[in-house]
């Protein structure tokens, strides 16, 4: 399959087995990090066991009740402003060889500081290649006990 850009700036996976296209059960922003609830996509946050249990980032904007497009690994690209919408404190896109984690503070954000409260879990997400890519190299939860 040959690179080729949809709505959101998002090029499609370089394979089918890269991404899940589950039913949006709100409105997401592109980005967003999201986990499944009721067969769903939802806002992921690392607040949680369910909640933290991250699928993917949305390679397009969600829209209630409409499939969606979830990438779960390769590089995701979107521009610095969509990087902005969804990453605590940023303001220039992402930074270059920071690695990203699942906010535990706001349900649909990443941050580039891994949580630390008790309760809270350790989402990482993945490692920015450039101010508009982001590898999705590892998806996991860790229970801070």
């Amino acid at each position: 399959m040959s690179d080729s850009t949809i709505e959101g700036s998002a090029p499609l996976p370089p394979s089918p087995s890269g991404y899940l296209t589950p039913i949006a059960n709100a409105n997401m922003p592109v980005g967003s990090p999201v986990f499944l609830t009721s067969g769903k996509a939802a806002l992921a946050r690392a607040n949680a066991d369910g909640t933290a249990a991250v699928i993917g980032l949305l390679a397009r904007p969600g829209v209630v009740g409409q499939n969606t497009l979830v990438y779960y690994t390769g590089v995701l690209t979107l521009t610095e402003a969509q990087w902005n919408a969804i990453i605590t404190g940023a303001t220039t896109g992402l930074t270059p060889n920071t690695t990203y984690y699942l906010s535990a503070a706001v349900a649909g954000f990443l941050t580039a500081t891994a949580v630390t409260p008790e309760g809270d879990r350790v989402a990482c997400i993945g490692v920015a290649l450039s101010t508009t890519q982001l590898l999705i190299s590892q998806l996991s939860g860790v229970n801070h006990a």
